[in-house]
């Protein structure tokens, strides 16, 4: 059983809204944790752990480092040389 990939996001911000999108275009199962970016729960030492800027979104260091993803917070490109765009 291939476990979801696990979204850090905040259902009202755009960017995690483009990732949430574009996973169910390609039938990608997620498994979101919602972050409270008004009320800073994107500036806690765990959180900044993930993502140093305390952006969302943010997917799991093994999801990037298996399926080879690269993310840019403003314009949303998402790239894979892997078969999860296939």
């Amino acid at each position: 059983m291939v476990r979801p990939l696990k979204l850090y996001h905040h259902s009202q911000a755009p960017n995690p809204r483009r990732v949430r999108i574009f996973a169910a275009e390609k039938g990608i199962e997620l498994a979101l944790e919602e972050i409270d970016i008004l009320a800073g729960q994107s500036r806690t030492p765990e959180f900044l752990a993930k993502n140093s800027s305390g952006a969302v979104p943010v997917l799991d260091k093994w999801v990037i480092e298996k399926y080879n993803l690269a993310f840019w917070q403003r314009s949303i490109s998402i790239l894979s040389r892997s078969s999860l765009m296939q």
